[in-house]
């Protein structure tokens, strides 16, 4: 998956997990949203919303994903939302504080060079 896709899904569960330090990274952008970025953010706040009673997700949200993921895109999602809501949730509960400025900083850096490379590995 691309990972701005990845990011936005990050910065969205941040804030309904209650995650300071996640949700101080950077909140989410809905107007860079593509099709397929919202929808992987719509699913992700769906597993989020129904973490309690995962059965309660359907067939039906998977075939709204195939409109735009094939079936390899749609196992790295899952995982993906899965492992954010284990990071994220342990912020939350161990009161991590927000990022520091250099924290920022390295990570806004550390994005930057990932993406760079998923650029010229897509080339």
């Amino acid at each position: 998956l691309d990972p701005g896709l990845k990011e936005e899904v990050r910065r969205a569960l941040a804030e309904g997990l209650g995650c300071r330090f996640c949700a101080s990274l950077g909140a989410p952008d809905p107007q860079s949203h593509d099709t397929r970025t919202a929808l992987a953010v719509g699913f992700a706040d769906l597993v989020l919303q129904n973490f309690q009673s995962l059965h309660a997700i359907d067939d039906e949200a998977f075939e709204v994903l195939r409109s735009e993921f094939d079936d390899e895109e749609i196992v790295e999602l899952v995982i993906w939302t899965l492992f954010m809501i284990a990071g994220q949730g342990f912020g939350a509960l161990m009161h991590v504080p927000p990022s520091t400025p250099a924290e920022l900083a390295e990570y806004t850096a550390w994005r930057a060079d990932g993406e760079a490379a998923a650029r010229t590995a897509a080339e």
